[in-house]
C-alpha cells in the first residue's frame, strides 16, 4: 500500500526549506504537476524515478511555496485523491505546512486510510523564527499565536517528535530523516501489500 511522510511546524521554522533540501537530495527527476478530478486541482511535484509525489509546488525563488500554492480548501480534495487509492502499492506522498498539517487530516491518515506513515514537527528557537519573520513577512501576531497554539496541540495530540530547526546541521539532519523514512516505510508498505 501507499504510505505518507508529513510535518508541520509554526511559521518560519523553515518547513519549505526542509522539504526542499530533502527533495534535492533525494531525486533530480521532480516535475510540476496537478492531480484533476477530486475537486479542486491538487499542485505537486513528482518523482516517478523514485515513486513519490510531493503535496504542493516549490518553485525557485518563491517564498511560500508547498501546500501554501494550494487552495485552502484543498484537504477534501487530498482525502478524496487518497481515498481513491493509487494505482502503484509502493507510491510514497510527503506534505508539509498549514494546509495538510491539522487533526482531522492526521486522524483521517491514521484511522480510516490507515497508510503507512510518519509525521513530525519542526521547530526554531524564538530569535530564530522572529529574524525569519522580519526578512520575509509582517504576519499578524493573533495569526502567529493561533498557528504556534494548534501545532503544540497537534504535537501533544498525536506524541508527535518535534526536531530542531535552527542552523545548517539540523536543516541536513532533518531532510535527511525524510529520505530515511521514506526507505522505511516504503519497505513497511511492501511488506503489507505482500502479506
Amino acid at each position: 500500500m501507499p504510505y505518507i511522510i508529513g510535518f508541520g511546524g509554526e511559521p518560519a521554522t523553515g518547513k519549505s526549506t526542509v522539504m526542499k533540501t530533502a527533495m534535492a537530495k533525494f531525486a533530480t527527476d521532480w516535475e510540476l504537476f496537478e492531480i484533476n478530478g477530486y475537486g479542486y486541482g491538487i499542485k505537486c511535484m513528482v518523482s516517478s524515478a523514485k515513486q513519490v509525489t510531493v503535496l504542493g509546488h516549490y518553485i525557485q525563488g518563491e517564498a511560500y511555496g508547498g501546500t501554501d500554492r494550494m487552495s485552502m480548501s484543498i484537504q477534501p480534495s487530498v482525502v478524496k485523491m487518497l481515498s481513491h487509492g493509487v494505482d502503484n502499492k509502493s507510491w510514497g506522498f510527503w506534505f508539509e505546512g498549514d494546509r495538510l498539517f491539522n487533526a482531522k487530516f492526521l486522524h483521517t491518515i491514521k484511522d480510516e486510510i490507515r497508510w503507512p506513515n510518519f509525521f513530525f514537527v519542526i521547530s526554531s528557537k524564538p530569535e530564530a523564527i522572529e529574524a525569519r519573520h522580519v526578512v520575509r513577512d509582517h504576519q499578524n501576531e493573533t495569526w502567529l499565536a493561533g498557528r504556534k497554539t494548534k501545532v503544540a496541540n497537534i504535537k501533544r495530540d498525536f506524541n508527535l517528535v518535534a526536531f530542531d530547526n535552527n542552523n545548517l546541521q539540523d536543516l541536513i539532519h532533518n531532510a535527511d530523516l525524510i529520505c530515511n523514512m521514506n526507505g522505511t516505510l516504503r519497505a513497511q508498505s511492501e511488506r503489507q501489500f505482500y502479506a
